[in-house]
């Protein structure tokens, strides 16, 4: 399987983003996913026009966390989403990271088990339930739709831990692999197919990636790797060397005087350990044998802070074409 998928922040206004969902539909992806960034403009709204201008492709939440946004409402939003679009929504959970609990003041702990609430609960409202459920984090009483949303809405994990790679395999139909080192992609895997035997559920893994083709698109996408770094497990830090001190430098950096300005801290040769970089033939070759190596359901392309994202679209799905011709031929 070579799906793909789009990942679009809310940087700029909901009309572009629909104009990107739009020719992302006309390009062939298969998915549309969308994060919800706090103070940034609403994921929901976005959705929403995304739901109305577009007809085939399948589009959600990339992540919304717990903290946040209560899951049932969150789940009646995204089940009236599916109902508006004829089926094509899904919901994404996972714990949120620095970027949007920060500036709220809010401290995540007990991610594993608020995540493990927050999905157990919607499953069940999402199916048509009458929920009662009592959790260390989240009750509920006689808590049911009070429509046929018209279609299963599928539910997406995502996480870089250990545990909540495990668990996302146990429990979600889609699990997003977003900001992990290239290293760190077999093992990865391996903890989501770990989890997912537990209930034999087998998820479409979605692997989340930059690709970055010029020099121009190696400064535009170095920001968005100040609060990935901050936001990596210990292992990941471990690994590359990143000590406390440096992350607090980004951390403070990047609280102070935003992304752009933490972004100095993120030099080269640490920013190519997570991206696909190189000319587009180059590019279309490592997606082609990422995509065999590891075994990934769904290649998705965020896209990065650019001034033309349509152009971008469309040259990363000319990449992407070659990258499924070359897949096919290492196939047969």
């Amino acid at each position: 399987m070579f799906e793909t998928a789009i990942y679009m922040p809310t940087d700029l206004k909901i009309n572009q983003i629909t104009d990107v969902a739009v020719l992302a539909e006309q390009k062939g992806f298969d998915y549309f996913l969308v994060p919800d960034e706090g103070l940034t403009r609403d994921v929901f709204v976005t959705l929403t026009s995304i739901a109305l201008n577009t007809h085939k492709i399948k589009f959600g939440t990339a992540i919304i966390n717990p903290y946040t946004r209560h899951p049932v409402t969150s789940a009646v939003t995204m089940a009236t989403l599916n109902e508006l679009s004829s089926g094509r929504a899904f919901i994404g959970f996972g714990a949120g990271g620095s970027l949007v609990l920060d500036p709220l003041g809010i401290e995540p702990k007990n991610t594993l088990s608020m995540c493990r609430e927050a999905v157990e609960m919607s499953r069940k409202i999402l199916d048509g339930e009458n929920v009662n459920f009592q959790g260390q984090f989240f009750n509920t009483k006689n808590a049911k739709l009070h429509f046929n949303p018209r279609a299963r809405t599928p539910i997406l994990m995502a996480g870089r831990g250990n545990k909540m790679l495990e668990l996302a395999g146990s429990m979600a139909d889609f699990v997003l692999l977003s900001g992990i080192a290239k290293f760190d992609l077999q093992r990865s895997r391996d903890l989501i197919i770990a989890g997912s035997k537990k209930n034999s559920v087998k998820p479409k893994i979605f692997y989340d990636v930059h690709v970055v083709f010029n020099d121009d698109l190696k400064q535009d996408i170095r920001s968005d790797y100040s609060f990935m770094m901050i936001d990596s497990p210990d292992h990941i830090k471990k690994h590359l060397g990143l000590t406390e001190e440096y992350i607090n430098t980004i951390k403070e950096t990047m609280l102070t005087d935003g992304l752009q300005a933490a972004s100095k801290y993120i030099p080269d040769e640490l920013l190519a350990q997570f991206i696909i970089l190189g000319d587009q033939n180059s590019c279309a070759e490592e997606i082609a044998s990422i995509m065999i190596e590891h075994n990934f359901d769904v290649f998705t392309v965020p896209i990065p802070p650019v001034e033309n994202p349509i152009e971008y679209v469309e040259i990363t799905s000319e990449i992407i074409c070659k990258a499924k011709k070359i897949f096919s031929e290492m196939q047969t």
